[in-house]
């Protein structure tokens, strides 16, 4: 981490030349693309950073690939509550991160906001639910998405990029610990008087390692299976060190 800061202001430098050498209003670069998920996985901070040929205000948008989600109401009756039904949402961004250097309203206008999905419930644009179920849910979407913000993975955060001398530009994109698996586009855009006047895309690779990818699979499709062979393993395990302990005492 000393080390990438200490390269990162070069980094920068970099970009910014690539920027005025090629006319271009907004060039990107990315601390890492690939993000690997192993069996102790507690989140992990990555940068994103660039340079802008023209003044103005950034904006990040960080989606990753969609996943279904079961709410569940509750319902009085006398002084009990009981099950109201479920819900399931489908087709939606399991995270969803909103970044930027102003408060996006300071930014843009509301028309661009809506073009370019820059509210938490751009998230439902494409969501797909039973509408039965959802009648008599009643308002599920702010449900929705409380649920996403309070587990951290739908976040809005208006200061979270960082202008330097107004030509370049740094966040720090927080992936929690119960971060999606996919492939995750990041759309960056560069806003100047209210309007998007620049966009880039790029991408982030978020993967368990193979073994432990193969050990999830086993436990969320065969887990009767699996429980039953670590308990065998660990009873064959026990007698092998119970033999082990006798003969050493015996000896």
């Amino acid at each position: 981490m000393k080390r990438l800061l200490i390269l990162l202001p070069l980094c920068l430098l970099m970009l910014a030349r690539s920027v005025a050498a090629a006319d271009h209003s907004l060039v990107t670069g990315m601390q890492t693309e690939h993000v690997d998920v192993t069996i102790n996985f507690t989140g992990q901070d990555t940068l994103i950073f660039g340079a802008l040929a023209k003044q103005g205000d950034v904006i990040i948008k960080v989606s990753s690939p969609d996943m279904n989600m079961d709410l569940s109401h509750k319902r009085a009756v006398g002084p009990f509550w009981l099950d109201g039904g479920k819900l399931t949402v489908r087709k939606t961004p399991g995270l969803y991160y909103l970044l930027s250097s102003k408060p996006l309203d300071e930014i843009v206008v509301a028309d661009e906001e809506q073009k370019y999905g820059l509210h938490l419930h751009d998230a439902l644009k494409h969501a797909e639910v039973d509408t039965t179920a959802a009648a008599a849910m009643g308002n599920w979407q702010d449900a929705f998405i409380d649920l996403k913000k309070a587990a951290g993975l739908f976040r809005k955060i208006p200061d979270a990029v960082k202008l330097q001398e107004k030509r370049l530009f740094i966040a720090t994109i927080q992936l929690p610990a119960n971060i999606p698996l996919g492939t995750y586009q990041l759309d960056i855009y560069l806003a100047q008087h209210g309007h998007i006047i620049s966009h880039q895309t790029r991408h982030l690779d978020v993967n368990q390692v193979q073994l432990e990818h193969w050990i999830a699979n086993a436990v969320n499709k065969h887990s009767w299976l699996f429980g039953v062979s670590f308990t065998i393993f660990a009873m064959a395990l026990g007698l092998t060190f119970g033999m082990a302990l006798r003969r050493s005492t015996a000896s």
